[in-house]
C-alpha cells in the first residue's frame, strides 16, 4: 500500500476523494493522511491527536477545565475540536476570518 500526507488547503478535497473514511475523518469533514490499497483510498484524520499529545504532554498542560482559544477554522481545526473536547475543556472559543467557517 502506499501512504500520503495531506496539507492545507487540500484536507477537505482528500475527505471528498477517499472511498473510506475513518471516524475522525466522518466528523471533522476532513483527512490528513490518505493510504491506497487494493483500489480503495482510505483517509485518517491524525490532527487532533498530535495537538492534544503536544500540549498535554509536551507542554504539561492538560485541557481539562481550561478555557480554551482555537484560532482558525480550517481542516486542522475540525480535525482538532473533537478530540479536544473529549478532554474536558471548560470552554472552547473558535475565532476566525469569517464567521461563516467558525
Amino acid at each position: 500500500s502506499d501512504l500520503m500526507n495531506v496539507t492545507a488547503p487540500f484536507k477537505l478535497d482528500a475527505s471528498n476523494y477517499a472511498t473510506e473514511r475513518s471516524q475522525a475523518v466522518k466528523l471533522a469533514g476532513a483527512a490528513n493522511a490518505l493510504k491506497f490499497e487494493r483500489g480503495q483510498v482510505f483517509a485518517e484524520n491524525f490532527d487532533g491527536i498530535g495537538l492534544i499529545r503536544d500540549v498535554s504532554e509536551n507542554l504539561h498542560t492538560p485541557l481539562s477545565g481550561k478555557r480554551v482559544l482555537l484560532l482558525g477554522a480550517g481542516g486542522a481545526a475540525r480535525g482538532a475540536l473533537l478530540p479536544m473536547l473529549a478532554q474536558g475543556p471548560k470552554e472552547v472559543v473558535i475565532a476566525n476570518r469569517t464567521v461563516q467557517k467558525a
